[in-house]
């Protein structure tokens, strides 16, 4: 019931409720406005159809082909045809002239010429002299001539100057290179030192010996170690032999077991018979060179070595 009641409250209030600004008052018409106004007036010819102006059409359309080709064809008979140059006949006289008179013109010319050009170098005063007659004389004063003859002098004494020099140089020049010959064939005749061909001759010889040196030294190390690997028994045949050897020693610890006997005994009976037989050998012993005795003495060395490391062998524990 609540609700309802507040909904129909709500209903109530929208209904009663206005706007707080009145905007009905502020609308105008639109025919009112100055803009339609102008409009209309502007505009209002186009409502009027009954136009006065109607122009005139030319429904036909031209042919812009064989407008163009007339234009063309116009233009080719407006054509001015300019007429080409020719040159007129003309003969040379040169032809008839005798050989001898063509020398003699040449010749002309080249006087002439040489005239131009001495007559161009004429404006300095050497050339004054070697003007021609049709020229007007000009008088040489004494402190021209002087003046051409220190200079003349000034150039000869350069030129003789400067020949003195070269020929100095030469000459300097030829002293050198025959010092240079000397002492180069003194320092060679007191050189204790050879030539640098000669020691590159027997740095090679000798770098070629090293090499073979080496080669040799490798091929018997490595037929020394085929040899070592050829002779070195197979590895089952090692194996074969060690348990051979254990067996051995295994029964000969039992056998002195079970006779009652310890191997410090045994080695040292033997031990004493040994030296015994060495002083009876040493006896009965005739003499003979050194150099067999010798060879005996390391062939009896051998066994003693043999019974020593067997006696090591002894007294290591192994247990069969």
């Amino acid at each position: 019931m609540g609700e309802i009641r507040i909904q129909m409250r709500a209903k109530d209030l929208l209904k009663s409720s206005v706007a707080p600004i009145d905007i009905s008052n502020y609308r105008r018409e639109p025919q009112s406005r100055t803009a339609t106004r102008t409009k209309q007036e502007r505009l209002g010819f186009l409502q009027d159809k009954s136009f006065s102006f109607k122009p005139r059409i030319n429904p036909t359309i031209p042919d812009f082909e064989e407008l163009y080709w007339a234009f063309q064809r116009k233009t080719v008979r407006r054509q001015e045809i300019k007429e080409p140059t020719h040159n007129k006949p003309f003969k040379l006289r040169t032809s008839n002239l005798h050989a001898r008179q063509r020398q003699a013109n040449e010749k002309i010319k080249d006087s002439q010429k040489l005239s131009k050009v001495s007559v161009q170098k004429s404006h300095s005063l050497p050339g004054l002299s070697s003007l021609s007659s049709n020229t007007l004389p000009v008088h040489i004063t004494d402190a021209t001539r002087k003046r051409e003859s220190a200079i003349r002098y000034a150039q000869d004494n350069k030129k003789e100057g400067d020949k003195e020099g070269i020929y100095w140089l030469e000459k300097q020049k030829m002293k050198c290179q025959a010092m240079q010959k000397s002492l180069n064939s003194r320092a060679k005749a007191l050189d204790p030192h050879k030539s640098l061909e000669e020691t590159q001759k027997e740095k090679l010889k000798q770098i070629r010996k090293n090499m073979q040196d080496r080669t040799k030294e490798y091929r018997k190390e490595l037929e020394e170690m085929q040899l070592r690997v050829k002779n070195r028994p197979f590895l089952f045949e090692q194996v074969t032999k060690h348990d051979a050897r254990q067996g051995a020693e295994c029964r000969y610890r039992r056998t002195l077991q079970q006779v009652g006997l310890s191997e410090e005994f045994v080695r040292k009976k033997g031990k004493d018979a040994t030296d015994l037989l060495e002083e009876e050998s040493d006896v009965h012993r005739l003499p003979e060179p050194r150099r067999e005795k010798d060879d005996c003495t390391e062939q009896e060395g051998a066994p003693q070595e043999e019974q020593s490391t067997k006696g090591v062998a002894m007294k290591t524990p192994r247990h069969c």
